[in-house]
């Protein structure tokens, strides 16, 4: 299961480009330059990635020793006798999504011709909506992927998998299809024990590749602005090895800027900039810009954009928590205290996989889902920190919308006894 865990979920996912592709690139390019006065740096580097991914291996042996222990619970609470409960929230889920697509069709980035920039130039002119509405869609999907996984009957989780799948792919972005098959997998995992047969494997594959192949499209438009279906589809394999050039690049681009571009050499300007208390305008600055109109003028991303390119796109290279660290304090040995706080961050998410399991045979999937958000928005966290923080009260809807149903339904259960004793 170790393995299973490691090819298809989130967590492989996060270890394999946000961590063993970076520590190749690092290793690669301290042995062809060892002179170099960034060695140090890179280094470091190497420490925080070593540490990182200790303890995502350490996390995964708590998941897998945890989900042995609470699914057979998980069986007798929801899969007989929650069913018409899931489908009807499932059904009311839908409906929901209909809604925000009747609000939000003539703003879809998947219609534009940008690739994955589309949404960051749909968010520059339509801030407030872009931010509220797909962060609502996010909220949903999770909601109805944990029914998905939930349900026992085929059609309508089939129904339910296509209408997912399709509002994933609404955003754009190229890593979406494949955010989508990774979670269905993992809660596939937590919550149902998975046999491993040949649907499975069918559906995984056929999965991968599409996935794959959406990347790939989505990377081609955002580059080139239209897709070039003849040099795609010449040959099949071409999709697979330009995907992980892709993701390669993805993965490494912002050490690419930092260290060959020399975008480290900027980080005490960067931190001068900040002015006092640096550290809390900087992470506090998605609500400082939202309430107060003020903050930092660029993200950390955007400021290399426009310092090594002359470019003011507002999206740039996610830094990184370690990078972050180092431009907030101007130091380059201010990164070792992005070290504890990678310990700080894997102690929560070991606390909120306990809290999704626990809250699933409570039967309260709302809350269940709230920290689900919570376990996977802390990988997201250590890579676009300012872009997480921005998201996170979208997150807390959920446990409020539950108080909310419950306060309801206390209320409406207290006029039922007063008409019955009148």
């Amino acid at each position: 299961m170790i393995f299973y865990l490691l090819i298809v979920s989130p967590i492989g996912f996060y270890l394999f480009f946000r961590v063993l592709l970076p520590l190749y690139w690092c290793i690669n390019w301290i042995y062809n330059n060892s002179s170099s006065s960034y060695v140090d740096i890179v280094l470091f580097h190497v420490l925080y990635l070593f540490i990182d991914a200790t303890l995502i291996l350490i996390l995964l042996r708590y998941i897998i020793k945890k989900t042995y222990k609470y699914r057979i619970f998980i069986y007798i609470n929801h899969f007989k006798i929650r069913q018409k409960k899931y489908i009807t929230l499932g059904i009311f889920i839908a409906f929901s999504l209909i809604i925000w697509l009747f609000f939000n069709y003539n703003s879809l980035p998947i219609f534009l011709n940008k690739g994955s920039d589309s949404i960051v130039l749909l968010a520059e002119k339509f801030k407030i909506k872009i931010w509220i509405s797909f962060n609502l869609l996010k909220v949903l999907l999770i909601l109805l992927m944990f029914i998905v996984v939930l349900i026992n009957n085929y059609r309508i989780k089939i129904l339910y998998l296509i209408i997912l799948f399709l509002f994933y792919i609404s955003s754009g972005k190229k890593s979406a299809l494949i955010s989508a098959l990774l979670n269905c997998t993992f809660l596939y995992f937590l919550l149902r024990k998975i046999k491993i047969n040949i649907k499975l494997l069918i559906f995984i594959l056929l999965g991968t590749f599409t996935a794959v192949l959406f990347g790939v499209i989505q990377y081609q438009r955002t580059i080139l602005g239209y897709v070039n279906i003849n040099e795609l589809f010449q040959n099949f394999t071409n999709i697979f090895i330009l995907g992980i050039k892709i993701f390669y690049i993805s993965s490494t681009v912002y050490l690419e800027q930092f260290i060959n571009l020399e975008g480290i050499k900027y980080a005490e300007n960067y931190s001068q900039s900040l002015g006092n208390l640096g550290i809390f305008k900087y992470f506090l600055n998605p609500f400082l810009k939202f309430f107060f109109g003020t903050g930092i003028d660029k993200a950390i991303g955007p400021y290399l954009n426009y310092l090594i390119y002359g470019s003011n796109f507002p999206n740039g290279v996610n830094p990184t928590l370690f990078f972050e660290i180092i431009f907030i304090f101007g130091s380059k040995y201010a990164c070792f205290f992005s070290f504890p706080i990678l310990i700080l961050l894997f102690l929560f998410q070991r606390n909120a996989i306990n809290k999704v399991l626990v809250y699933t045979i409570k039967g309260n999937i709302f809350f269940a889902a709230f920290w689900y958000l919570v376990f996977i928005w802390i990988f997201s966290f250590k890579v676009d920190t300012l872009n997480s923080i921005r998201n996170l009260p979208f997150m807390f809807l959920l446990p409020v919308t539950y108080k909310i149903i419950k306060i309801l339904k206390n209320i409406a259960n207290r006029r039922v006894k007063v008409e019955r004793t009148i």
